[in-house]
């Protein structure tokens, strides 16, 4: 088998698509689009690849950042449990305080205790694997590293799933697991390559946006953030909700805010509802909960509800939630397009 990846040179992961299904119409309309296949319980943490080449352990977060150095507990089980040489892991990688209750993923860095669930392989035994379909990776990966899971590094849980029947007992199984540290399902096609999108699915609608804008009370205290969105098709960022300092994780995410307050509005922005007090460059990534989706005077389309603002340190603005995927879950066209402009340039 030809090489195409390096263990030890990140590799950009597979992504996911979203698909909220708060009952069950919505999550049979799921199995419609998927039938047979193989799904597991979402972990709620970070996405982390993990590189073995010899004694050097490298982890990368999803946006390619090196975090090697945060996380020493995950490398010493990587090179004690871990023979081969050369190996590339998927994992997720979730943290529990010492009493083993689980942390949201902003609180990761303060866990006592951490899981690190192996999703899928890119790279063992020499070869690359990211040409294989699922079903063979996944016999592949749990064969090979049998001998090298713990109570640390644990083989992610997949069952096969057959019937409709089958996908609606798994997914209310899955959502029955959230204090255990599991925040939904994900679901993987059975003769798709490693790089084709998987299906994230969940019962609430979340997104991940970026922070460009605050606006102030009367007693100057901020009150309010405008999130916004990437919309691929035209470059440009789109503003989709504002979330109340009530219902967002104020300490992390405003300290991480502050260092990209600026004078003038974001570039690539566009029209937002009300001139906030505050700009805020596109650079923080926070993931939020909403009840639904419309259009609005304000907004070309808007999250309603907005709630559970929590920091997403680990994700990059250029993987926020597009636009096109929230117009997929709210059942939308289209919208009209504006200029053309240059977002991650």
């Amino acid at each position: 088998m030809l090489n195409t990846i390096q263990p030890g040179v990140f590799v950009q992961p597979a992504g996911a698509q979203l698909r909220s299904a708060p009952d069950e119409k919505a999550l049979i309309k799921v199995w419609g689009e998927v039938g047979k296949c193989l799904g597991y319980p979402k972990p709620d943490g970070w996405r982390i690849q993990i590189h073995k080449q010899g004694s050097d352990v490298k982890l990368f977060s999803r946006s390619g950042k090196n975090w090697t150095k945060e996380f020493p507990d995950i490398i010493q089980v990587i090179l004690s449990q871990v023979k081969d040489d050369q190996i590339i892991l998927d994992t997720e990688l979730v943290g529990f305080d010492r009493h083993g209750r689980h942390l949201a993923p902003s609180k990761l860095r303060d866990a006592s205790q951490y899981r690190c669930y192996l999703l899928d392989a890119l790279y063992l035994g020499g070869e690359d694997l990211t040409s294989l379909p699922t079903q063979k990776r996944v016999r592949l990966m749990k064969d090979h590293l049998l001998d090298s899971f713990n109570d640390i590094l644990i083989f992610a849980e997949y069952s096969s799933i057959e019937s409709e029947d089958d996908f609606v007992k798994f997914y209310q199984q899955c959502q029955a697991r959230k204090a255990e540290g599991f925040d939904g399902t994900i679901i993987k096609q059975l003769d798709t390559q490693y790089f084709t999108d998987v299906l994230k699915v969940k019962p609430e609608e979340t997104v991940d946006a970026v922070v460009v804008g605050a606006e102030r009370n009367p007693q100057g205290a901020i009150k309010t953030l405008l999130l916004a969105v990437p919309c691929l098709k035209r470059n440009s960022w789109v503003p989709i909700t504002k979330v109340a300092r009530t219902s967002t994780d104020w300490h992390t995410v405003w300290s991480a805010c502050e260092p990209f307050i600026q004078n003038d509005r974001p570039d690539n922005l566009e029209e937002p509802p009300g001139m906030p007090d505050i700009w805020i460059a596109p650079k923080v990534v926070v993931t939020v909960s909403v009840t639904g989706w419309q259009p609005s005077k304000a907004y070309q389309i808007h999250g309603f509800g907005a709630r559970d603002c929590v920091l997403r340190e680990d994700k990059s603005p250029q993987e926020a939630t597009s636009l096109e995927q929230v117009l997929q879950l709210a059942g939308l066209s289209e919208l009209p397009e504006p200029q053309q402009l240059s977002l991650f340039g």
